[in-house]
């Protein structure tokens, strides 16, 4: 599947946004993609496994070698405490792929934040204005790539590239977020996600294909398997 890509003008300054499909909330009517998206921030294996996969195979085409990577805050973080979400997961396995850096450190905030899905639209930039500080990385490098998980009125990402272009002027940036709000709903009954042990069918949900021997030599994960699958 090929990446979406839209383009986003910050100040004078056009910047690219990248995304894999439409998030639709539950209020709207929720699909079975977008549930995939909830079991992904949430920490489920599979869902975790298939978003990082699909993402590296498509951003290696777009993102520079040596790019700095990292990633928006959750709104009770002022700083990464530990880098084992599923975007930290995405963010080292891209940094390897790109021979790039993943420094979600780079990246703070002055003070917690409320949770942005209880907030209109200038309740959100009144409370991410002047949030987020970044620190200049050391040494060369092309190219900042901002992740997310799923983009809705885009105020995150604008407050974090505001606090990147204080330090730093010249460099590209790039925003990459699994999932967007603000396209085509019908995206998600014709996306195609493949990987090397799972495949996508937009009525049946993640079809496993993985080797039975590894099962048996791992139980206990195929049965957490079987049992997300049964959650589809």
């Amino acid at each position: 599947m090929g990446l979406q890509s839209v383009q986003h003008m910050f100040n004078s300054e056009i910047l690219h946004h990248y995304f894999l499909c439409n998030y639709r909330p539950k209020a709207r009517g929720s699909d079975e993609l977008s549930e995939s998206l909830l079991r992904f921030k949430n920490g489920w294996p599979i869902d975790v496994t298939a978003w990082v996969e699909c993402s590296v195979t498509e951003l290696k085409h777009v993102v520079r070698p040596g790019a700095v990577i990292i990633r928006a805050l959750s709104c009770d973080e002022l700083a990464v405490r530990t880098a084992t979400t599923g975007l930290d997961k995405l963010g080292q396995e891209l940094a390897v792929e790109i021979q790039g850096s993943y420094l979600p450190e780079l990246l703070c905030k002055h003070h917690v934040t409320q949770p942005l899905k209880t907030l209109k639209g200038s309740e959100r930039l009144a409370e991410l204005e002047n949030v987020y500080y970044f620190k200049k990385p050391t040494g060369d490098f092309p190219e900042i790539v901002i992740l997310d998980d799923i983009c809705t009125s885009g105020t995150t990402v604008r407050s974090i590239v505001e606090a990147i272009r204080e330090m730093v002027s010249e460099c590209k940036v790039t925003i990459y977020t699994l999932a967007t709000t603000a396209h085509d709903p019908a995206l998600n009954t014709t996306v195609k996600l493949d990987g090397l042990q799972y495949h996508w069918k937009p009525h049946e949900g993640w079809v496993a294909e993985e080797d039975l021997v590894y099962y048996q030599a791992v139980g206990s994960l195929k049965e957490k398997i079987q049992s997300d699958f049964t959650l589809l």
